[in-house]
Formats: C-alpha cells, structure tokens, sequence
C-alpha cells in the first residue's frame, strides 16, 4: 500500500478493572504473554507457535481469553485460557494472507467469530457457538492482502466489520445475528487498514488513514452515514480506537514526530485538536478499555521495550498526558 505505516506490537485485553492480559512476539515469532494481577506485570511467559503476524486476542468474560493468529502454515492457530490454565495450540486451517492479522472477537459468553482475509483477497468467517465450530465460510469481497479487517461485537449478536479493498476504499458488511449484510462500499482512499466501533445500531464510527497521511472518520447514525471528514494529523501509524461510554470515543495513533497522539469525540462532536500523550513508538497504539471507565494504551517503544499509560476515568484529569511511560 505504499508508505509502510507502524503496525500493532501488542494485543491486548482486559476481563475486570484489575485485570489485563498483553501479547507479543518474541525474535522467532513464538507468542509471549504477561499479564498485570491489579498492582503487578507477571514476568513474559512464552505460550509458543510460531505467526506470521500479531495474533490478536479477546475475552467473553471473567476467566476467558481466547487467541487466534495466522500460523507460518497460512492457517489460523487457537489458544485459550480458561482461568487457571492455557490450551495447546489449535489449528483452524484455512488459507490466510502471511501479510494481514486475523481479528477474533466475541459477543456473548460461548460465543467467538474468527475473521480473516484469504489469499484470495476474499473475507473468510469462522463461528464459534455453543461449544461447536462451524465451517468456514466466504464472505466475499474484494481486499487488499496486505491489509486486516477490523471487526467490533456488541449487543447479544452483533458484528460489524470494515476492510479497505483492493479499490483502496473502505467496505463494510454487518451480522446481524441471524444473517449477513452486503458489503456496503464507503468510499474513502486509504493507506492503511480501517479501524471500526460500533457500539449500538445507531452509532457505528470508522477511521482510517488517507493517502495525504491525515485521519479520517465517518459515522452512522442509525439513518444515513456522513461524508469521510478530514480530522487532520499526519500519522506513521494505523489508527485505533477506544470506546468511552455515551457515544464518546477517543482515536489514537502515532504522529510523524513518534510520539502517541489523541483526540476525542462526544455528543458535540470531535475536541480540541490532536493531544500528545509522549513517547517515542515504532509501532501503532494497542487501546485497551477496564470494566471501569478507564483504559490503557500500550505501544512498542523505539528503545525495544513495550511502553505503557494508563487513563483513570476522569474527564478532567490532564496529569495523564504528560505523565511517564512505564515498561512493561
């Protein structure tokens, strides 16, 4: 896609506010794991495989982490935990791009959907329910390999996903929990892979980066989607996305200057300009929201080391924008 633009070195998830789960790859592309008990990180633990790119995990509820990442096979490769201890590794097949990240996310307890770009170009979907796999399934579409599909679950059943296609524009389709949109073409021009958040049926937001490096965000509101507005920025990395709560979300990403940046949208509309929140990044931002307010970003430090800040849930506390990164 031209430029290459920093990607994701850490996935991340959190069951309860005193709980998260993080994941790397080490040298030889073998997943590692560490995890912060509310006052402490254990030390990194290796949970083996060897991936082409960063598997990417969630988490249906306390005690429940689910893995998955695209193996040096082209397959996708399953792992969980279940409150005391870790799976071997399961394979899923399929035929994946070695170039693009397969999404997991969950909606409801028992209940996972693996979502992937096939060497194809096509999206390739695989369920979990009830304790049974379905077959894979061919969703269609036309994607660029390089790039991932960004996948959002919520309500009892709900899924929206969002690609760029080999077009180079955004595409997204909805699971509604009982059948499947169309790919619905958004328009757009961009360089990197979207990012989507979709918090109810009348508020769906994507962003991604165009090719003049600047952000730019659409929004369903239940009736009609907007025109793609230029929110500024000129970025070296991917996006990502946080979900405040009440139609509030914050976008990230990591500016030209390698420091992490946000900027947040409420009821009135997108803040202030973009904010520096510091730090030196040789990746994009890793967002990852507590069952409290709060969240915490995670980023790939240009000393190596994976840097972390976190945001307590106070909408007038400014001492988090300049306060230390810590290693993790």
């Amino acid at each position: 896609m031209g430029t290459v633009f920093k990607t994701a070195a850490i996935a991340a998830v959190s069951w309860s506010a005193s709980r998260m789960d993080v994941f790397k790859l080490d040298t030889k592309h073998a997943l590692l794991h560490s995890s912060w008990s509310g006052s402490s990180w254990s030390s990194w633990e290796s949970l083996g495989g060897t991936f082409d790119s960063l598997p990417s995990a969630t988490s249906w509820g306390q005690n429940r982490i689910d893995v998955v990442g695209t193996g040096n096979d082209n397959g996708a490769w399953h792992k969980w935990y279940d409150g005391s201890s870790w799976s071997a590794w399961e394979s899923h097949g399929g035929t994946f791009s070695s170039t693009s990240q397969v999404s997991v996310t969950s909606t409801t307890v028992n209940s996972l959907h693996i979502l992937g770009v096939g060497q194809d170009g096509q999206a390739w979907h695989q369920s979990y329910d009830n304790g049974a796999w379905g077959n894979y399934e061919s969703l269609g579409g036309a994607f660029d390999t390089s790039t991932s599909i960004s996948a959002y679950g919520w309500g009892s059943n709900n899924i929206d996903f969002a690609g760029v296609g080999a077009d180079k524009a955004c595409h997204h389709k909805k699971w509604s929990g009982s059948s499947w949109s169309s790919w619905d073409n958004r328009g757009g021009s961009f360089v990197t892979d979207v990012q989507i958040l979709s918090v109810s049926s009348t508020q769906i937001d994507i962003v991604g980066i165009g090719p003049e490096r600047a952000m730019h965000h659409s929004r369903y509101d239940g009736k009609s989607w907007s025109s793609w507005k230029n929110i500024g920025g000129s970025w070296q990395s991917k996006p990502a996305l946080i979900d405040w709560g009440h139609g509030r979300f914050h976008a990230f990403g990591v500016g030209d200057d390698s420091q992490m940046h946000y900027r947040t949208y409420n009821e009135s509309g997108w803040g202030d300009d973009w904010t520096s929140i510091g730090g030196s990044f040789s990746s994009s931002p890793t967002i990852v929201a507590t069952s409290s307010d709060g969240f915490h970003c995670f980023g790939l430090g240009t000393d190596g080391s994976i840097k972390h800040k976190a945001w307590g849930g106070n909408a007038g506390d400014e001492a988090w924008e300049t306060s230390p990164w810590d290693s993790v």
